[in-house]
């Protein structure tokens, strides 16, 4: 009998994975708390999340049945906690938004080989008998729709399918004062300032100054539209007549965002909720050093992590920048194997999102582009709001980014492994902690590094998020058998594995047998010593401990504008380190 390959085995849990069943989730909606994960959806998220008449809720999409690529749809009837998949008529027209003002459901047509069409419906979604007006035939994608009552407007935002030597994808916008009858179109103006990569290459394809926008309306009846650029922060621009002019675009240091798009949505409560990805990109890697001399390799090493923040006072400030969502083969050693058939964008990152509020508050999001990575998930808001944070790695390191990437052709194109699918190596491991007695012995987490010529950086790392907080602490415990660490705290993901930017950030210092004495011939096995971590964003002071001693204080380096978020270790070796530093935990407490 001919024996199967690891990769081939890796592919079928994969295979059974992505066939559960879509009702095998909680039991009830008080059980989701933290977000929990409670279904996949059958495409990556637009518009293509909604609720029916009825009340249920559907996510539109295709798979692949009978060897042919059908249009679907998934429908659940409590409130996300089960789904089951259905069929969807061609002539269904799929998502669709109630007029809050007149009886009637108005959409934009999702798919991308169309021209603008304008659907028009008096059921909802599922009607296969909705009004079709082609609007224009240039090419753009309807991204966001929302409704204005205090105006009886439409405002629509659109990125254009085409990309630009001088500013990437574009946007565009349009908006109705007669029910969708006849829309004004407009083009958005670049974003200027933004990050470049590659200046020096005569058009640099991921350099982009402003698509995919999403919109909200404010309490004060302006519209705020976020739109997706290449960083490194969020950019914005605001209208004080319902969506016909806007101001000059902002970047908002408070997110961090490169090449991800955004998402806005409203609670009933009238608080804001802000869902991005508050990472960083690795370095550009040299052209030369990779296998094909192709440029713009590092430009999506920022999607592996998925954030969001709470407003109450209408986006003057903003808490929680927490992560929702961590790709579930971020450490994965071939992308190709992760889903991979004629229905599935080949994308594997957790951005592109959806968000619908249910029935008691939470939220149900949609994410991810690949069904290796798109997920159905609930949370409730309030868990943005937790001030604490403890993770002792006993469950797994599920909380924990530590991947290295290969020197691999296979994530820059789009082609079988995807764009946001760099082949990666784990860059931690848990090892039995020797401290504990056999009858029940538990593992640490071990930092170290091997030196290895595949990868793009060989500089392993553990990075881990906390609740925002302007004035607290983040611990770790730990025992340095090796070369140390690099200890930073800082307000937002950064590869675990980048080589310049961890220096770079607000603190930043080394732990060696200095600091944190190692284990002696007397007590062999028992020195463990807290490296604690302080700081005031508003007295933009810091201190650090190790094992009771001070060992740094100061001013810090720069202050982040909404707080700090993330822990980030990273080895210190200059060569092979096989014992490292155990980490038995980490603890985060914000008082401010």
């Amino acid at each position: 009998m001919k024996k199967k390959s690891v990769m081939s085995c890796f592919a079928g849990l994969v295979a059974a994975y992505l066939a559960l069943p879509l009702s095998a989730g909680p039991v009830d909606l008080s059980d989701c708390f933290e977000p929990t994960v409670v279904g996949v959806p059958p495409m990556y998220a637009g518009r293509t999340l909604c609720r029916t008449a009825d009340g249920a809720i559907r996510h539109y999409g295709q798979q692949v049945r009978k060897g042919k690529v059908a249009r679907v749809y998934i429908e659940s009837r409590d409130e996300g906690l089960s789904w089951k998949t259905y069929l969807a008529d061609p002539k269904d027209c799929g998502a669709m938004q109630k007029c809050p003002w007149a009886d009637y459901w108005l959409e934009f047509s999702n798919l991308e080989e169309d021209p603008i069409v304008v659907l028009r419906s008096k059921t909802g979604p599922g009607d296969k008998n909705a009004e079709r007006v082609v609007l224009s035939q240039r090419r753009y994608a309807c991204t966001r729709l929302i409704a204005l009552p205090s105006r009886k407007r439409w405002l629509a935002t659109f990125v254009e399918l085409s990309c630009k030597v001088d500013g990437g994808y574009g946007a565009a916008y349009a908006y109705s004062d007669d029910d969708g009858k006849t829309w004004t179109f407009k083009d958005m103006p670049p974003v200027k300032g933004v990050r470049k990569r590659n200046p020096g290459s005569a058009r640099d394809h991921w350099f982009c100054s402003g698509c995919e926008p999403s919109v909200l309306e404010m309490k004060d009846g302006s519209v705020l539209m976020c739109v997706r650029t290449s960083g490194p922060h969020a950019s914005f621009f605001r209208s004080k007549d319902g969506g016909a002019t806007w101001s000059e675009p902002w970047q908002d240091k408070r997110f961090w965002q490169a090449n991800t798009r955004p998402e806005f949505l409203r609670l009933k409560d009238g608080r804001i909720l802000f869902v991005w990805n508050n990472t960083q990109l690795l370095p550009e890697l040299d052209p030369k050093l990779t296998p094909q001399g192709e440029r713009g390799v590092a430009g999506f090493t920022n999607r592996d992590a998925l954030h969001a923040a709470i407003s109450d006072d209408d986006g003057k400030t903003w808490k929680g920048f927490r992560e929702i969502a961590l790709s579930e083969w971020r450490n994965a050693t071939d992308w190709r194997e992760l889903g991979n058939d004629a229905a599935q964008e080949k994308d594997k990152s957790v951005h592109q999102t959806q968000t619908l509020e249910l029935a008691d508050g939470k939220v149900l999001i949609a994410y991810g582009q690949n069904v290796s990575t798109r997920r159905l998930a609930i949370f409730d808001p309030d868990w943005l709001l937790e001030t604490k944070r403890h993770d002792n790695f006993q469950k797994g390191l599920a909380n924990i980014s530590h991947q290295l990437y290969v020197r691999s052709a296979s994530g820059y194109w789009r082609g079988w492994a995807g764009h946001c699918a760099w082949n990666r190596m784990p860059g931690v491991a848990m090892v039995l902690n020797p401290d504990v007695p056999k009858s029940n012995r538990g593992d640490v987490l071990q930092l170290g590094r091997l030196k290895d010529s595949r990868l793009y950086s060989d500089l392993a790392g553990a990075v881990w998020n906390f609740p925002m907080s302007r004035k607290g602490k983040v611990l770790v415990n730990a025992r340095i058998l090796g070369e140390g660490f690099r200890f930073t705290v800082t307000d937002h993901w950064i590869n675990p594995c980048d080589p310049v930017n961890p220096g770079q950030q607000p603190i930043s210092f080394a732990v060696t047998k200095k600091e944190l004495p190692s284990p002696t011939p007397v007590k062999p096995l028992c020195d463990w010593g807290d490296v604690v971590v302080s700081w005031d964003c508003d007295a933009g002071t810091y201190k650090a401990e190790a094992a009771g001693r001070q060992i740094c204080a100061g001013n810090l380096a720069w202050v982040p504008a909404a707080g700090f978020s993330y822990l980030h270790l990273q080895t210190l070796a200059e060569g092979n380190d096989p014992l490292g530093t155990h980490f038995r935990c980490f603890t985060s407490e914000s008082s401010h």
